[in-house]
């Protein structure tokens, strides 16, 4: 089973997917590796940022909330946010955040009093009723703020006075910004390579995931081969087994796959 995140790792610093990889992943799949995409996106997002996933057998989306199987088109597994809790995350919201994400229904529902933009993957309010008319399960939540000294004191608050929920400091490896994602409890990318493994009967030492983020660090530690991208932050490089000698700008999982692979 090969494991991927997606930003900082397939994806460009611009947020698509090279062409190559796309091709090498399909390459990879039809000679029998189990393609595995494991991102803090929703599943939407996925489908929305790659358009078409031919390559991939499976999606952990949500940091682990969700296991989406792509040939018969269904969720296999879903873990949600109790809305009481929810609806207490969105009352901390003060001028110290810049917005707060609440992924429902496959979809983003941006909080904020601040923001306007619209697309097909995000929808934002300004009015907190109004938004909770339309959520119900909620994967995660991702708290963002105007710098990140908020992000670690709310963090303290957070896991000193929300037993049910798991959070994460957040840092991607192109940005020095540090935000707060909130998890239904038990919830990681590597407990659910685990229980998509178990489900495939794939022994965890014939597992190996890529990553450049903090919320990678825990499935390089456990999986058997973990890969940290050669932009990836320092911190995550220290749990990795190896680190590409490429970025994700120079297709560095293509390269580390080829040489490791003798292919």
């Amino acid at each position: 089973m090969l494991v991927f995140d997606l930003d900082g790792t397939l994806l460009d610093n611009n947020g698509n997917m090279p062409i190559e990889n796309i091709n090498y992943l399909y390459k990879l799949k039809n000679e029998g590796y189990i393609i595995v995409i494991a991102t803090g996106r929703t599943i939407f997002s996925v489908f929305n940022k790659l358009n078409n996933v031919p390559c991939i057998n499976y999606i952990i989306s949500d940091t682990g909330a969700k296991i989406y199987d792509v040939l018969n088109k269904k969720v296999m597994y879903s873990h949600s946010i109790p809305y009481n809790i929810t609806v207490n995350i969105l009352d901390l919201y003060n001028d110290d955040f810049k917005y707060i994400d609440i992924c429902s229904n496959e979809k983003y529902y941006k909080y904020s009093l601040f923001i306007n933009e619209n697309n097909e993957v995000v929808k934002t309010y300004k009015s907190k009723n109004n938004l909770l008319k339309e959520i119900n399960e909620v994967s995660h939540i991702g708290l963002n703020f105007k710098n990140s000294e908020h992000a670690i004191k709310l963090y303290n608050y957070i896991i000193s006075n929300y037993k049910s929920i798991d959070c994460l400091i957040m840092q991607d490896s192109f940005n020095d910004n540090k935000w707060l994602e909130l998890l239904p409890k038990g919830t990681s990318k590597y407990t659910a390579i685990s229980k998509l493994a178990k489900y495939l009967k794939i022994p965890n030492d014939n597992i190996m995931a890529f990553g450049d983020s903090l919320n990678d660090i825990e499935m390089l530690e456990n999986v058997g081969i973990g890969v940290a991208m050669e932009n990836a932050l320092n911190e995550v490089k220290e749990k990795a087994n190896y680190t590409t000698s490429k970025s994700n700008t120079k297709l560095g999982v293509i390269d580390f796959l080829k040489e490791y692979l003798n292919d």
